[in-house]
């Protein structure tokens, strides 16, 4: 009896956009962990719960068996297409799979927007930013304010869920290695795909500085998340670290050639404010210098968590509000990241021209990334969608769709195949849920700052959900305050800019400025003072006038 006969080993082949890779696993473990320990893991924002539906594969060849829940989200027709969850799919017997959502999809995620075609400098350095769903990279000459080259992809720790949240549970719950060693993976391999657009010498690298929210930086050195995950939320370290980049790759020279000249160069992480304000908002606020400035500014980096800083008269109040996934897809029917053929962008009117869609006398208009078939929609297109159902009267204030749409949603576009992408009530409660959060969170920094909307002079958005958002409809549904529509600002990657900042800082002068530089942050850190929403007395009242859909 051979080894694979013994174990009760089962073969697994997969098809992605990178070919076939063959792996193996034992018979009745669930798929997705398989796909998720060889590398391989579909988008999940639910970590593999069997909730949102996302970790779609196709059985090509093979034996699966379901669970029965997995009807909740494959249709009998799509299940004889061979459409199966891979969360819910349990292994039988040998199979041939095709991943319906690679693992390395060509998401559009912004990295560094001021690039610059030249010649690289002798001195160079590479700033990056970790975020929960991707990672941006960006090599950087020193003495010059401009990038020179940037790469992004997506954090592969996704697979243990899309937010934070899941992430600490994962860590607590036994993963710290894989997760560890899944982002340094990455953030390796970003390096190399970085240094080879540019074909540099690797010894021209100098320094590499890294922004995260205070949870991503935890997993990334293997900190314990215990105190992130419950109150009173005591950070295992916000201090800013420095270390070498073979204490953190182990990279034995004689192993990897390509990284030998680097060895001993150093790797800074940049400080935070607070267990939810971390690294990446402290670098933005750095980055664009707002309490240096004479102007009340509000600074807000939305995503699965909504970060915001209030900066008036040389003090800082800073808080965060737990969005959820939705503003990137995620909790949303056909919700989708920002891939090739998701919609970002929509117009419902009752004009008389054509219109690829028209549904009830309305005119339906959808633009997707890349203008691609639909293939779902994101973030962007989240917002829009809602904002045009409620001009329209299809939803009302309250969230409610209208009875013809109530059970199967409002089709927004036409895929390849003929089939529809819907926005679902379920779509709309989601929506209210995340946007009540962040503009609860942005009315109560401004109540405790004893100011209103009118004082402030800048809104700076940050983030690249907010950098594609269309600010007259985010104000339509609330989200934005429509006092500041004419004054807000998108600044793009800011935790990125602030990293690069900071590298160029501190290789002023032979590089002896690190201490200036780092009294700098730790001045930044001192002003701040952190508003727990959850602890506002008026919290709840607030928030459920935030649910409705009114500017």
């Amino acid at each position: 009896m051979d080894n694979k006969e013994n174990k009760k080993l089962i073969s697994i082949r997969v098809k992605d956009q990178n070919g076939d890779h063959s792996i193996e696993a034992e018979r009745g473990r669930e798929l997705f962990l398989v796909l998720r320990e060889n590398g391989l893991a579909p988008l999940a924002p639910c970590g593999g719960k069997g909730k949102c539906g996302k970790c779609l594969i196709r059985l090509l060849e093979g034996e699966l068996e379901s669970l029965p829940d997995e009807g909740s989200f494959i249709s009998p027709a799509d299940r004889e297409k061979g459409l199966r969850l891979a969360c819910r799919s349990i292994l039988t017997g040998d199979c041939h799979i095709e991943l319906k959502r690679d693992h390395k999809q060509d998401y559009l995620i912004l990295g560094d927007e001021s690039l610059k075609e030249e010649a690289f400098e002798d001195d160079l350095a590479i700033a990056i930013d970790i975020g929960t769903t991707t990672l941006a990279f960006s090599l950087i000459a020193i003495n010059k304010e401009i990038s020179l080259a940037s790469y992004s992809s997506i954090n592969s720790q996704r697979s243990y869920g899309a937010d934070v949240i899941s992430r600490i549970s994962a860590q607590r719950g036994g993963k710290a290695s894989e997760l560890k060693e899944l982002i340094r993976r990455d953030i390796k391999e970003g390096i190399e795909e970085l240094i080879n657009l540019k074909d540099i010498k690797v010894s021209h690298i100098k320094a590499i500085a890294i922004a995260g929210n205070t949870t991503m930086l935890h997993l990334f050195m293997g900190h314990d998340t215990k105190g992130l995950g419950a109150y009173p939320f005591k950070p295992h370290t916000l201090d800013l670290e420095k270390m070498t980049f073979f204490e953190l790759f182990k990279s034995p020279e004689h192993k990897e050639e390509k990284f030998r000249d680097i060895q001993n160069i150093p790797i800074y992480l940049l400080p935070g404010f607070s267990a939810f304000v971390g690294a990446d908002i402290l670098s933005g606020v750095y980055s664009l210098a707002i309490s240096k400035k004479p102007e009340v500014s509000l600074f807000l980096d939305l995503g699965t968590n909504g970060e915001m800083v209030l900066a008036c008269k040389d003090r800082l109040l800073i808080s965060s509000a737990a969005a959820g996934p939705a503003f990137e897809g995620g909790n949303i029917s056909m919700g989708t990241g920002s891939i090739r053929g998701a919609v970002s962008s929509l117009i419902i009117d009752r004009e008389e021209a054509p219109a690829p869609l028209t549904v009830d006398g309305f005119k339906i208009r959808a633009k997707t990334i890349g203008d691609a078939p639909a293939v779902g929609i994101c973030g962007s297109g989240v917002i829009e969608t809602l904002a045009e159902l409620v001009k329209n009267g299809i939803v009302d204030e309250t969230g409610c769709m209208l009875e013809s749409y109530f059970e199967e949603g409002f089709p927004i576009a036409v895929k390849a195949d003929k089939s529809k992408v819907f926005f679902t009530q379920k779509d709309v409660r989601e929506l209210q849920l995340a946007k009540a959060a962040i503009r609860t969170g942005l009315d109560l920094l401004i109540k405790k700052s004893g100011l209103d909307y009118a004082d402030i002079d800048r809104l700076y958005i940050a983030g690249g959900f907010g950098y594609y958002m269309n600010i007259e409809k985010a104000a339509l549904i609330g989200l934005i305050p429509k006092e500041l529509t004419k004054r807000t600002l998108a600044v793009g990657n800011s935790s990125l800019k602030g990293a690069a900042l900071f590298l160029r800082e501190i290789c002023k002068n032979g590089g002896f400025e690190l201490e200036r530089v780092q009294g700098e942050l730790t001045e930044l850190r001192q002003k701040a003072k952190e508003i727990i929403l959850a602890n506002e007395e008026d919290f709840n009242e607030i928030y459920m006038d935030n649910i409705m859909l009114a500017p």
